[in-house]
């Protein structure tokens, strides 16, 4: 048997967790195990129901389960666990079961559910299954027996699913840290200087509005612009823990409560606007001494980046996901996925070459950085395949950018050798997260819209 399976259960602590299943079973007399699982087939659906009233009113896990996607597809998964963790005919089954309480631990994981909630899930089947049992065993051994068996199946299961869910959050929370280190790219100078270029924009159009008298160029509040989107999902990657980054985001929000409401007053004019104005101008200046200071302390990492395209890879892509998913669960704000695939029907035979498909990448993937706004997380998903994280982003928005991508894609040259140049088309999916705690739900939904749009000619934009 393929090991792999068991890399959740620990260091070789697997075979010895199949084993003391397999104890367990040859342990437990065939007259417990038969009763026990007949009695779990007939009562497992209300005990899943009784599962979902105790658990409902429990603040914690409600934020879990009364997603109705989550509860149309948990209640089948629990009801399939339980008659399957308690009905194996046989040892030759276990194996599977081990496989399976794997499974479940890094579904677990994925979507951050605490481990004291799933403790109090199995407490409760437990107690269901004791205080049926002397309806099915009227002899007090047979109770005894059943009472050990029960409890000891539901240990071995946890047991997986808990190692599992430990080993794959450890490991989730060192790519995130692997991330964070990777965004410290060896071009933080020219992310530094895009950022002063944008801070300078948006104060020079909300000066350029203080002059008009309607203020209709009102350059909006600096937290909600292009470098405020920046520094809420980006910056704090890059300079995570720093004291620097609170003060920017003090003075961001002095600028955008104190300065910016007094200087549209009407009755502001003369000498106090022009106070007005040059505390704008200091609060800027601090701001990008601040960011000089914070930009000046990293280090440069090349790891996990894109040898082609310099676009970070997908090993980072679980971390960064999860925590947009997270930060917008939070806000309310809406959150998007796009991914964009190169239709094989329009690869040109001039593209077979290694160099010349990685030139089209090349530029492929500075057209698609283009299109993304500071805020945004670009990533190359696959060999022809891009996907970008675009946040704060309604339906509406990602599909008009995912339309802009397409449209750009089918009317550029794409530079070759020898200054040949050819053209491709791309399909582009877009999903927006509906609430689903499980972020390879998303993907998954992409790809298969994808798959679907290629087929079906390329060149499109469609919904996942």
């Amino acid at each position: 048997m393929n090991s792999g399976i068991f890399f959740g259960a620990g260091e070789g602590g697997a075979p010895d967790v199949l084993k003391l299943w397999q104890d367990t079973f040859k342990a437990a007399p065939a007259d417990v195990r038969t009763g026990i699982a007949g009695l779990v087939e007939r009562i497992a659906p209300e005990v899943i129901d009784l599962f979902y009233v105790h658990m409902l009113a429990h603040p914690r896990a409600r934020e879990y389960l009364q997603l109705d996607l989550v509860e149309s597809r948990l209640k089948g998964s629990l009801l399939g666990w339980m008659v399957s963790i308690f009905t194996a005919r046989d040892e030759a089954s276990l194996p599977g079961l081990v496989a399976r309480q794997v499974q479940i631990g890094l579904v677990h994981a994925r979507i951050k559910l605490p481990s004291d909630l799933m403790q109090r899930g199995v407490r409760l089947i437990a107690a269901e299954l004791r205080a049926r049992l002397p309806a099915v065993f009227p002899d007090i051994k047979m109770q005894l027996a059943a009472v050990v068996y029960i409890h000891e199946v539901l240990q071995v299961a946890d047991m997986l699913i808990m190692s599992a869910f430990v080993r794959n959050i450890q490991d989730h929370a060192r790519k995130e840290e692997a991330y964070r280190v990777v965004s410290l790219e060896h071009d933080m100078a020219l992310e530094r200087e895009r950022q002063r270029a944008l801070l300078a924009e948006w104060g020079h159009k909300q000066l350029l509005a203080t002059r008009l008298p309607s203020r209709v160029m009102a350059a909006g509040t600096l937290a909600e612009s292009d470098f405020g989107s920046w520094l809420r999902h980006k910056a704090v990657i890059f300079f995570d823990g720093a004291n620097e980054l609170e003060s920017v985001w003090d003075v961001v929000r002095e600028i955008d409560e104190v300065v910016i409401p007094q200087l549209l007053a009407e009755e502001v004019v003369g000498p106090r606007a022009e106070k007005l104005i040059l505390d704008l101008e200091r609060w800027l200046e601090f701001i990008r001494y601040l960011l000089n200071d914070l930009f000046s302390r990293l280090g440069s990492a090349l790891l996990g980046r894109d040898s082609v395209t310099r676009l970070l890879n997908r090993r980072y892509l679980p971390a960064l996901l999860t925590r947009e998913i997270d930060t917008h669960k939070g806000s309310g704000d809406p959150l998007c996925v796009l991914l964009i695939k190169v239709d094989p029907a329009s690869h040109n035979p001039a593209f077979a070459d290694p160099e010349s498909h990685a030139r089209m990448l090349q530029q492929m993937s500075m057209l698609i950085v283009d299109a993304t706004r500071g805020g945004d997380h670009v990533f190359r998903y696959g060999d022809d395949t891009f996907l970008i994280i675009a946040v704060n982003a309604s339906a509406g928005h990602a599909r008009d950018m995912a339309e802009e991508i397409r449209a750009r894609v089918q009317t550029t040259d794409f530079r070759l050798l020898r200054s040949h140049s050819n053209r491709v088309t791309v399909s582009v999916a877009v999903a927006n997260f509906n609430g689903h705690p499980d972020y390879q739900m998303l993907l998954s939904r992409l790809e298969d819209a994808t798959m679907r749009l290629t087929i079906g000619g390329g060149n499109k934009v469609g919904s996942a």
